[in-house]
């Protein structure tokens, strides 16, 4: 019995050992980093500008992988279920871990139990476009011609229960307005629509819509968020035109739960030198997004607090997108 207990401890030791080994040597292979949207909106921009630096310090390339569809809940439900390794990494942002979990009463994935934060990579604010066949150049002018329409005035977003979406309703709210929603499946051909004059308006980030706003394709007439954006500061916010909302959101890099914490910590590592990056960080900002480097359990907690905002705001709204 002795002599049992003795073996059954060297096999557990030397487990521990080879894994211990296998971590100390990681990475060994390529990582996949999931980005559960499109190729061309602002998630794709980002993860591929954070895959080429983090490749430089983990020694190992970091292939983005874009796996789109309903609203981003596949990609993510697909990092939820990788092995939990840390080679497979979710690049993501509010929308899919904040607010569609309140959305939906069946979810594929456990947005706060499936995942281990690794840090947040950037806030995003959002922007309102308006199609310059519109005539309307302030917030105040937007809502009065969405009332005196019957039928209201129709905003694009990226699907259902994106932010894009659930910002647009929650300015419906604070506002009076007679917002629509027209849900696309993707940033990119929602935008598309609005430049074409196929839709009056959007709600969306900066990365994409900048260059079309800067050439006068698109009006830009607030920024969702609390402060007006280095990018575009003649831009006022929504709360400077009076509607009481701020819409601000995040971008971060989680891992499958069960991660090993070492492998966790060296990810936000190279998260955060990759975000230290003077070029790196003028390149994001001039796609309104502020670099926000931190720890782990900082973005664990910033999560929770979305979390627990929007599903106030989804609940006072009484939306079910099922």
């Amino acid at each position: 019995m002795k002599l049992m207990r003795l073996i059954v401890a060297a096999c557990v030791g030397l487990t521990l050992l080879g894994q211990a080994g296998a971590q100390a040597s990681y990475p060994d292979k390529p990582i996949k980093l999931v980005v559960p949207f499109p190729a061309g909106g602002d998630s794709d921009i980002l993860g591929r500008l954070l895959a080429t630096e983090m490749s430089k310090g983990l020694k190992q390339n970091v292939v983005v992988d874009n796996r789109p569809g309903a609203t981003g809940m596949i990609g993510v439900d697909a990092v939820a279920k990788a092995k939990p390794d840390g080679y497979t990494v979710l690049l993501t942002l509010t929308a899919t871990q904040a607010m569609l979990p309140h959305l939906h009463s069946k979810m594929p994935y456990d947005a706060l139990k499936d995942f281990a934060p690794i840090g947040q990579a950037v806030r995003s604010g959002i922007v309102l476009l308006a199609s310059p066949t519109l005539p309307v150049k302030s917030v105040a002018e937007l809502i009065a011609l969405s009332k005196a329409k019957p039928e209201g005035l129709a905003y694009a977003s990226w699907g259902n229960g994106s932010g894009g979406h659930l910002v647009g309703e929650a300015i419906k709210m604070a506002s009076g307005a007679n917002f629509v929603h027209v849900p696309y499946k993707g940033v990119a051909p929602a935008l598309n629509d609005v430049l074409a004059g196929h839709m009056p308006m959007m709600f969306s980030g900066f990365g994409l819509a900048n260059p079309y706003i800067k050439a006068g394709k698109v009006r830009a007439l607030a920024v969702v968020g609390k402060q007006r954006s280095p990018v575009m500061p003649e831009v006022p916010t929504l709360i400077e035109q009076g509607v009481d909302f701020d819409g601000e959101a995040w971008f971060g890099l989680f891992a499958p739960a069960g991660t090993p914490p070492d492998i966790v910590m060296r990810l936000n590592a190279e998260l955060n030198k990759a975000l230290a990056v003077p070029e790196v960080g003028e390149r994001l900002r001039s796609l309104g997004l502020d670099p926000n480097p931190g720890t782990p359990d900082q973005f664990a907690a910033t999560v929770q607090s979305y979390w627990d905002k929007w599903g106030k705001v989804i609940r006072t709204l009484g939306l079910k997108l099922d």
